[in-house]
């Protein structure tokens, strides 16, 4: 094995994987005047090869105003993780939509109004995630005010909405029933699970599935430290 083989095996072992945790929960919706709750609702959080995070989330439903209404899934791209005391990671994220992306929002707009539609769609605002997380449960806050003004002719402004609504989501993550470093399920930690996780890493396997989880300090992801705690409790079991 050359030297440029051996380098580039090391920084493959060093290189942090993508990994993602999949978490199900309710998402309760206030716009200042009444609450709806949503069950089932998905976040999905990856960690990135950067070491940035990428959040999405399911469809969402709730009332503006009287209306049903509801957000296209969303994605939040390019999150800095920032870690704390409880061992939670922490990350912020904003993006702009149009109003036109509510779902049911023209429901919203009255008839003697229907002629300056395109420019109430086409107005934006931005909304905010912020999340906490770890392997086993995530918490999240959504934000977004919209304040829609137009003026009509011989009519003057008119406030077609103007709300501020807030939501707050709480999801647990699926727990394996293995113990943890038993990547392959058979109920032993050994040289097996040592060998799976290197593969992993190394990209040599892809196509196999853990039974058991990779990520045995719980840091979101699977690497040579993971490697080093399977070792460890195979020589002082």
């Amino acid at each position: 094995m050359n030297k440029s083989t051996i380098f580039a095996l090391l920084l493959a072992l060093l290189a942090l994987s993508a990994t993602a945790t999949e978490y199900t929960g309710t998402m309760t919706i206030d716009d200042g005047n009444g609450q709806v709750s949503q069950d089932n609702v998905v976040v999905n959080m990856v960690q990135n090869d950067d070491g940035t995070y990428t959040a999405t989330m399911t469809q969402l439903r709730f009332n503006i105003a009287g209306q049903e209404m509801g957000l296209p899934p969303m994605t939040y791209s390019n999150l800095t993780g920032t870690p704390d005391d409880e061992g939670y990671i922490n990350v912020h994220g904003e993006k702009t939509l149009r109003v036109g992306d509510l779902i049911g929002v023209e429901s919203m707009i009255p008839d003697f109004a229907q002629a300056f539609a395109q420019t109430i769609l086409d107005k934006t605002f931005p909304l905010t995630f912020d999340a906490r997380f770890n392997d086993y449960e995530l918490t999240a806050q959504a934000h977004f005010d919209i304040n829609v003004t137009i003026n009509i002719p011989f009519l003057g402004p008119i406030t077609i909405t103007d709300v501020s609504v807030n939501g707050n989501y709480y999801g647990t993550a699926p727990q394996s029933e293995y113990t943890p470093g038993d990547v392959n399920g058979d109920g032993v930690i050994d040289i097996d699970d040592v060998n799976l996780i290197i593969n992993r890493i190394l990209g040599l396997n892809p196509g196999v599935e853990f039974k058991g989880s990779g990520d045995i300090n719980g840091d979101s992801a699977i690497d040579i430290d993971d490697v080093n705690l399977i070792i460890n409790r195979i020589l002082n079991p």
